[in-house]
């Protein structure tokens, strides 16, 4: 009876003995049938050559692992016509030939090294007492054939990055059954068109606002409807709101974030850490000073890059801007200090400056933390006026966090109804400083409308309007809109979004790192077309 469930077919085996050593439960078997038939000419033999064991590992049994000793029969074929003298018997159902694993083992580890790879998969394997090597797993993955995909109609295609900022790669999904249909080894504009030529049946392709695709899409699949992404849209209106925010330096500085409007930032540990971030800070500021004084002795953008070492749009975003762009804070969520806050900046700025004296103050005031987090905010206050010597001087309640002009973007991009009391607040203060961002504030609120209610038809007046703002950044924003107008027409008119593309790439990027980054392309595409 219990043959019966340890082996697959128990007619076609005969089963003649067990042992148990070491953990592992061997079973003695041999083959039920009494003729072999020969794989070239099909003709059945009686006649023994030999005998020989093979020894095969199976699916564990309990906590044992299991292994066959199967006595196999070498017969000989006694066709005259027959160029084969000898054959061994075969059980194809339950293993292959030469293979040292049933059929049903090698399945489940299969599927343990599409899930995990191969170090993960092998120390698994182990653990269920049917442990491999990960160089075999591995193996099992390359030798699976994918079926061929169902020819796309609504295809979803986006980049990947093999090494982010050097190389990357292309990914191409089936939008109508959500699954990844082909991996590309770059995002060459001739590879992708040269694939998308091999597919005539596609209609639909949604993509990002990248170029190359949307000339590879031009030439590979003149036929189908190009769709721009939603979120890429709002995401570049961002950006040019940021670029715009650049230039205007001068005015972020004097704006300074409350507290309670974002995330606190955290006080450094260690004032070594505070004096490392000091001596950054002054580095970039020299650096922005060599920028402004090398372009006004006539050196191009090109050129200050290549003298420098820098990227060529750190180089232009430091020539628009008026004052060295700050960074943002880090920031974390408020913690037991930040109701006392106002009350330490308060006692700091009349010239109290022992931490001691101050944690004593705010106990009385119900402070339970612990000493070291009023200790850590002094240092950062000490920092802080480090930091600012040389800039603009800090005014006697100036002691929150930088507004930069990327958290400052999100300002102006977000819903108004979705702003909190405080960021409604810097916003209005933003606003009042700075007239370009009025106009810029009114064509975002307007752009986001548009995108998020699908209102393709009014894409065309705001592209107008925009040319005409005098905003340079946004005329540029809708130049590009302008470009690309029937593909983003269609991303506002249609349900189609490149959406799931992106989800795709983020899955790609777990299988990816799940093999720390050193697998090979053909490993890595096998794992993402994996049926899932």
């Amino acid at each position: 009876m219990l043959l019966q469930f340890l082996l697959p077919d128990s007619k076609l085996i005969v089963f003649e003995s067990s042992e148990i050593h070491a953990g592992t439960l061997t079973l003695h078997l041999r083959l039920a049938q009494t003729e072999g038939i020969c794989p070239d000419c099909q003709q059945e033999s009686a006649h023994i050559h030999s005998c020989y064991t093979r020894s095969l590992a199976d699916l564990p049994c309990g906590e044992y692992t299991l292994r066959w000793k199967l006595t196999v029969r070498r017969f000989f074929c006694d066709a005259q016509t027959c160029k084969r003298r000898t054959f061994a018997e075969q059980i194809p159902a339950l293993v292959a030939r030469y293979a040292r694993r049933t059929k049903r083992l090698q399945m489940a580890q299969t599927e343990m090294a599409f899930t995990l790879a191969g170090e993960p998969g092998a120390a698994l394997t182990t653990k269920l007492h049917m442990g491999t090597s990960p160089d075999t797993l591995l193996r099992f993955v390359r030798q699976t054939t994918n079926s061929s995909p169902v020819a796309p109609r609504v295809l979803g295609i986006d980049d990947w990055a093999f090494r982010k900022g050097h190389r990357y790669g292309t990914i191409l999904i089936d939008h109508e059954r959500g699954k990844p249909i082909d991996l590309l080894a770059d995002r060459e504009s001739k590879t992708v068109a040269a694939w998308l030529q091999k597919h005539p049946s596609i209609e639909i392709v949604t993509r990002d606002r990248a170029s190359a695709y949307a000339d590879a899409i031009s030439r590979g699949a003149p036929q189908a409807m190009q769709v721009a992404d939603r979120f890429h849209l709002l995401q570049n209106l961002r950006e040019a709101i940021q670029r715009l925010l650049d230039r205007h330096q001068t005015i972020l500085r004097k704006i300074r974030t409350n507290p309670g409007a974002m995330a606190t930032e955290m006080p450094a540990a260690r004032t070594g850490r505070l004096s490392k971030a000091a001596v950054r800070r002054e580095r970039r500021r020299q650096r922005f000073q060599d920028i402004k004084t090398l372009h006004a002795e006539g050196l191009s953008q090109r050129a200050l890059a290549g003298r420098l070492q820098l990227d060529r749009r750190t180089v232009r975003r430091y020539l628009l801007a008026d004052a060295l762009p700050e960074r943002a804070s880090r920031a974390i969520e408020p913690n037991v200090l930040t109701p006392f806050y106002g009350y330490l900046s308060q006692r700091w700025h009349e010239g109290c400056r022992n931490a001691a004296q101050l944690w004593r103050e705010i106990q009385g005031c119900g402070y339970k933390g612990p000493r070291v987090r009023v200790y850590r905010w002094s240092v950062k206050q000490r920092t802080d006026s480090l930091e600012d010597s040389g800039a603009a001087p800090k005014t006697k309640n100036d002691s929150t966090p930088r507004l930069s002009a990327r958290r400052a973007s999100w300002l102006l991009v977000r819903v108004a109804a979705d702003l909190k009391d405080a960021e409604q607040s810097l916003l209005e203060t933003l606003l009042e400083q700075c007239a370009p961002m009025k106009t810029a504030y009114a064509l975002a609120q307007d752009f986001g409308a548009m995108v998020r209610e699908r209102k393709s038809q009014e894409l065309r007046a705001w592209i107008g309007r925009a040319k005409a703002s005098g905003v340079a950044e946004l005329k540029n924003f809708a130049m590009g809109l302008e470009r690309d107008a029937t593909a983003v027409e269609a991303g506002l008119r249609l349900a189609w979004s490149n959406g799931p593309t992106e989800g795709q790439v983020n899955r790609l990027k777990l299988i990816k790192r799940q093999m720390y980054g050193r697998a090979n392309f053909d490993l890595l595409r096998q794992r993402v077309l994996a049926p899932g």
